[in-house]
């Protein structure tokens, strides 16, 4: 069963430190993240999100990110948009 992870309503720079450390302590494991909340996405928690998508793909894990329309929104814009986001939008 994947560990389950859902995200804030913001998660700007300030977040990512705590990001990083929830989603490492999930290294290795199959990882859902509950995007559906995010209203406002920085741009580092993106890269967090892009790079944890790269990891677990480098790793053999599943990843799954469900984003709300305003998430999709953020990393289309930033260009980090990736084949395990969910196409699941609120």
């Amino acid at each position: 069963m994947p560990a389950d992870l859902t995200l804030p309503e913001r998660l700007d720079n300030s977040d990512v430190r705590n990001l990083y450390e929830t989603i490492l302590a999930h290294r290795f494991q199959a990882l859902q993240i509950n995007g559906k909340e995010v209203r406002s996405l920085g741009v580092l928690a993106a890269q967090i999100l892009y790079a944890t998508a790269e990891q677990w793909r480098a790793d053999g894990q599943t990843f799954r990110l469900a984003s709300s329309g305003a998430l999709h929104r953020d990393l289309a814009n930033l260009g980090l948009l990736f084949p395990e986001l969910s196409q699941e939008c609120i």
